[in-house]
């Protein structure tokens, strides 16, 4: 992998940032990890890497990030949200392609390679979306990989969401359609929708994959929460989202959204457990377990509809 100098133009910017446990001992460890991982990409292509952070952490920042990953640029922003850090992102660099990388997700060598392979045999696409799972040491960890990373994946090349944590864009077109801070941080349906309403199509690689760092219930715990309140919020704001209009039930419609949730989760399962390293004879407990990360949703959702922001959340 060849690194852009001043005199040259690179092909891709890849922007890292820290969205869990800000600047905690174990965000910045698991930046490390993810740094080590770009370190080893086989891309053979101009490329530049950026960390980006908050202006007001910048004490904080660890001195040995560009030991690891020699010529990595460090920003500064004084945004605070994810989202609006993200969106931040389509300024950084020069790259027409604009790879934005959550700090606790490691890349296997072919990543990025991949994700620029699929963007040049494909024009049409405004976003390609990697595949993000957790390293499956355990039971939990390959059922709330699926459970709670697969939304992205598809048989097919084409999909209708984009990976809130692990994906390219076009330039051009993140900064004709920034980040919706406005819906927390699993709002990523409301931002794919505005870019395939532009025409744009959202694509999924499952070369480009990155393993995630699992923090165990207590992370999950806060991962459905926010998926919860971020579920209700999308479609208070856009209701021609897939079944938008029940959010005019407002509490009423909890209970359907639930069920359906579920459903949706065990037919995403069914077809993709192996992708996440799930045996067959596992598929029962998942299956029950998806009912209870579902529960967990609830309390976001009420939290929506009472036009409240979560309270109690690690992430940005």
């Amino acid at each position: 992998m060849r690194k852009a100098n001043e005199n040259q133009r690179p092909i891709v910017t890849v922007v890292t940032l820290l969205d869990f446990k800000v600047g905690t001992a174990r965000a910045w460890d698991d930046l490390r990890a993810t740094l080590r991982g770009l370190a080893r990409q086989n891309f053979t292509g101009l490329a530049e890497f950026i960390f980006l952070e908050d202006e007001s952490l910048q004490h904080e920042v660890p001195s040995d990030l560009t030991d690891i990953l020699p010529g990595l640029q460090i920003a500064y922003t004084n945004k605070i949200l994810q989202y609006d850090m993200k969106s931040e992102a389509a300024e950084l660099g020069t790259g027409d392609i604009v790879v934005l990388l959550d700090s606790d997700c490691v890349p296997v060598p072919g990543w990025l390679r991949s994700l620029v392979e699929t963007f040049h045999a494909h024009p049409e696409a405004g976003v390609v979306s990697g595949r993000t799972v957790y390293a499956g040491k355990t039971f939990l960890e390959r059922a709330c990989g699926v459970l709670g990373r697969a939304y992205v994946e598809r048989r097919t090349l084409r999909t209708e969401h984009i990976s809130n944590n692990n994906a390219g864009f076009r330039r051009e077109v993140l900064r004709k359609h920034p980040l919706p801070s406005e819906a927390g941080p699993f709002s990523s349906k409301l931002h794919a929708d505005a870019i395939e309403r532009d025409g744009w199509h959202l694509l999924f690689d499952p070369r480009a994959s990155a393993t995630h760092a699992f923090d165990g219930w207590e992370m999950e715990r806060d991962i459905r929460q926010n998926m919860g309140y971020g579920f209700i919020k999308v479609r208070q704001i856009n209701p021609e989202l897939p079944f938008g209009w029940l959010v005019q039930l407002n509490y009423a419609s909890i209970p359907l959204y639930f069920v359906a949730r579920v459903i949706e989760s065990w037919l995403r399962t069914a077809r993709f457990y192996r992708s996440y390293g799930l045996q067959w004879y596992e598929l029962p407990g998942v299956l029950g377990l998806a009912v209870g990360v579902h529960v967990m949703e609830v309390p976001g959702m009420i939290t929506a509809f009472r036009g409240r922001s979560l309270a109690h959340t690690a992430y940005r």
